[in-house]
């Protein structure tokens, strides 16, 4: 078993953690074992997990900036009806791991 748990963790250059190895024993070698003495092998092999690094963004010069101009500028309060309208989203937990969204509309002059 630590012979083909060590196999395992080399040929993934060390990537792997005791969940994925567990699938790979179960998927290639046919053995089913348990997360936690998969953990507890690898741990007495003295064989630790290397997290991965997620690549940091740096934009390119072809692309566009995000950067929006400010029409608003603070005012809050429009003198007129219909000239300036915002609007927000957001989800709300409904229970067993679903959720619904909720947007909502806003004219600031009647803030209806």
């Amino acid at each position: 078993m630590r012979k083909t748990i060590l196999e395992i963790y080399t040929t993934s250059k060390k990537r792997v953690g005791p969940a994925k190895v567990r699938r790979m024993l179960l998927r290639d070698y046919g053995i089913s074992i348990s997360i936690g003495r998969v953990y507890r092998l690898m741990s007495t092999m003295h064989l630790p997990k290397m997290s991965t690094v997620k690549p940091a963004f740096k934009p390119t010069e072809g692309q566009t900036s995000l950067k929006r101009p400010n029409h608003l500028k603070q005012a809050f309060n429009p003198p007129a009806p219909n000239q300036v309208w915002t609007s927000d989203f957001s989800y709300i937990p409904i229970g067993n791991k679903s959720f619904v969204y909720l947007c909502v509309i806003l004219d600031l002059f009647s803030r209806k």
